[in-house]
């Protein structure tokens, strides 16, 4: 059963697929993901319009290519290490930071220039993000002193624990979650969305990424928004593809800026269930500006509906539209 919640968003008062907080079945607080929905959504579009959605199929996607350049252009840049510019890959990122804070080998070591560098990375992604929405990222020692971000947090095993098992345990509110090493990990139920990024060495200190979506970014995005990219490892992201008032159909589109050839793969996702996949894609790209163009139509009308995009390389969200048909 579809319930629809009031809270406040940015000042105003509006409906929201989650409460602000669920007790667990162990008693504990916890803080779901959320969708802000406009006033015309209600529970019947969010039912019969979910079970009546017509998504688009492989061959429907319009895929153009814009331009064969790939602009960093309009992207956030770190408060805390301003001197860095603007980066999105990870070993450039590294690179300049080795630059501007050189090992000692004393009070700085190689595992704190590649933290403070991922941070760098986060605080941008986030600053762009965060325009629409709210979402919570942070890298570090996932021993000591440990990561953690709002209901997320890493075990404080060492980085022989987590190559030796091949995994770092983290603690959600969805219960430990086995995070394997060198890879990013999903962390998504019926209500919340995580991710975890583990880089991990025969070493004591090893390099761990959380990050937390408290509430999802709504179309239109008309700023760009970098992908996480976490020692090579890219995040997802999310988005609700909103339409702009009650209507049958609409036309979506999608700019893509992408550094390489990669496969991006787009999951349509039902914003009363996150785990529930409506359908997916995967859309192959060159290096680049891409604009992607699809149509969706539902009766009794087309539901806002949650989009998750994982690229495969560095890549930004350029703009993310929706309009009526």
């Amino acid at each position: 059963m579809v319930r629809l919640f009031i809270g406040i968003f940015r000042g105003k008062k509006v409906k929201f697929n989650n409460p602000w907080t669920i007790k667990t079945e162990e008693g504990k607080t916890m803080f779901p993901t959320r969708i802000a929905y406009d006033e015309w959504v209600n529970e019947r579009i969010l039912t019969e319009g979910i079970d009546n959605l017509s998504l688009p199929s492989q061959s429907e996607f319009e895929i153009t290519k814009i331009s064969d350049r790939f602009d960093l252009r309009g992207l956030a840049k770190s408060k805390r290490f301003p001197q860095l510019g603007t980066v999105l890959d990870h070993i450039e990122a590294i690179n300049k930071i080795k630059k501007i804070v050189p090992v000692d080998n004393t009070e700085i070591v190689d595992w704190m220039q590649e933290t403070a560098a991922m941070n760098a990375i986060l605080d941008a992604r986030m600053e762009e993000y965060n325009k629409y929405s709210q979402m919570v990222a942070k890298s570090g020692d996932g021993c000591i002193p440990g990561v953690f971000v709002c209901d997320m947090r890493f075990h404080g095993v060492t980085g022989y624990t987590v190559c030796s098992q091949g995994y770092a345990p983290c603690q959600t509110p969805l219960g430990t979650i086995r995070c394997t090493n060198n890879r990013g990990t999903l962390i998504m139920s019926s209500n919340f969305i995580g991710w975890a990024g583990v880089k991990a060495e025969y070493s004591y200190q090893w390099d761990g990424c959380l990050a937390k979506w408290n509430s999802i970014a709504n179309t239109p995005i008309t700023n760009k928004v970098g992908f996480i990219n976490f020692h090579g490892i890219i995040a997802p992201q999310f988005f609700t593809q909103r339409p702009p008032q009650q209507t049958e159909a609409i036309l979506c589109s999608i700019r893509l800026g992408s550094a390489s050839d990669q496969s991006v793969k787009i999951v349509f996702r039902d914003p009363n269930d996150y785990t529930r996949v409506l359908d997916e894609a995967t859309i192959n790209v060159s290096r680049g500006e891409y604009s992607i163009n699809y149509g969706v139509a539902s009766y009794p009308a087309v539901p806002p509906i949650l989009v998750e995009i994982q690229p495969s390389t560095n890549t930004t969200m350029n703009s993310f539209t929706v309009n009526t048909r």
